[in-house]
């Protein structure tokens, strides 16, 4: 090996030319070998399918520099049937499976014994004009096979905005109930928020809003002409567990807050954002209408700030003191021409680079893609899905 790098060595002193030739031929063949092999580490081994004939089809640019495949829900084109639509890191079709009625939020897990399950909503009502699920709720539990081994009936009433997979047989759902409550000398009817966990097919109620009727006259009421029959005063939208106490995170977007709930006793811990905030939270901070709510593993909370017909949808990195009530550190990317009015989500991909998969949920997303990888710190789009003329949101990668 030392001869013949000596040999070389000797080759590009005579020939400067043929020396400068060889060596980017060398940078050349090392690129496309490191690329062929990083496609290979990331794309799924799955093999990619030929979509059906009715099945919508959708756009990509790029492929995908992280592990994970990803989930969605798409509708047939007569939008009478409905697929669980898995597919690779360059947006090739990997799994399809085609049902009767409405679906979403079609997601990957892992239970305590680190087995695959996939879950999603199903529901046979339905809002046909932004799909996604209204009324009557059911889970359906699939293992790594497809093969579908657990349901959550839709008589429990669950919502359809989110749900937690804690293990097999053991979910936590948000429901609604209705309460009257005073105002203006006038009684009105309110509907309230129920978490609840249903594990091996007994229920338990971890929080109910119900008993916090004063958290209504802090809601934004700027979102609403007037105040009517079962005034949906919270609006839950998103919730997650907290890792390190086992507590809950929920997302109420008609009081711009989240709310840390004890799983055991139903008392609030805290909140943030909104007239209620605890942290101290500036104007420019506070974030308005948000969606989807994630936590990072050092603990920071992920938000989609929705924003409003002033201020933009924004990704939110909000790390805080618990205890002290205080912020530690404050990030946001702005997603400039954006105001999402429904849903709306972001993961974060690489932290150091400053990478999220951002669903820009329904309405308001400009001319983007539906959805999109972007690099903040470069500003640059890695990859993107786009569904021309259709609906397609809750995406999850993993």
């Amino acid at each position: 090996m030392k001869k013949k790098n000596k040999d070389i060595f000797l080759l590009c002193k005579k020939r400067n030319l043929l020396c400068i030739f060889f060596t980017l031929a060398l940078i050349i063949s090392f690129f496309i070998m490191h690329n062929k092999r990083y496609e290979e580490e990331t794309t799924s081994k799955e093999k990619a399918l030929e979509k059906p004939s009715d099945m919508i089809s959708w756009k990509t640019t790029g492929i995908s520099k992280y592990n994970g495949n990803y989930h969605f829900v798409t509708n047939s084109k007569d939008k009478k049937y409905y697929y669980l639509t898995k597919t690779n890191n360059k947006g090739e079709l990997i799994f399809y499976k085609k049902l009767d009625g409405m679906a979403h939020l079609f997601r990957l897990n892992k239970n305590k014994s680190n087995e695959i399950r996939y879950t999603y909503f199903y529901c046979p009502e339905t809002d046909n004009i932004n799909y996604i699920c209204v009324d009557q709720t059911g889970l359906v539990v699939l293992n790594e096979n497809y093969e579908e081994i657990d349901t959550v009936n839709s008589i429990n009433n669950i919502d359809g905005h989110d749900y937690i997979y804690v293990d097999d047989y053991d979910y936590i759902f948000q429901t609604n109930d209705f309460s009257s409550l005073e105002v203006g000398g006038e009684n009105i009817e309110i509907m309230c928020s129920l978490i609840k966990e249903i594990k091996k097919g007994k229920e338990q109620i971890i929080f109910n809003s119900c008993n916090h009727k004063k958290m209504y006259y802090f809601l934004d009421k700027s979102m609403f002409d007037e105040i009517g029959p079962n005034y949906n005063y919270l609006h839950f939208n998103s919730f997650v567990i907290d890792p390190k106490d086992n507590n809950i995170l929920v997302s109420y977007k008609n009081i711009s807050s989240v709310i840390k709930i004890n799983r055991k006793t139903g008392n609030i811990m805290w909140i943030l954002g909104g007239k209620l905030d605890q942290f101290g939270l500036s104007k420019k901070q506070l974030f308005i209408n948000q969606h989807a709510i994630k936590l990072e593993e050092d603990g920071t909370i992920l938000i989609y700030d929705n924003g409003d017909e002033i201020r933009n949808s924004r990704i939110l990195e909000i790390k805080i003191d618990e205890k002290k009530k205080k912020i530690m550190k404050y990030e946001s990317y702005n997603l400039d021409g954006v105001t999402t009015g429904i849903w709306g989500n972001a993961t974060l991909l690489n932290k150091k680079k400053k990478t999220f998969l951002v669903d820009y949920g329904i309405g308001g997303n400009a001319d983007r893609p539906d959805f999109e990888e972007i690099n903040f710190k470069t500003g640059k789009i890695d990859f993107s899905i786009n569904f021309p003329n259709q609906v397609v949101t809750n995406i999850y990668k993993g």
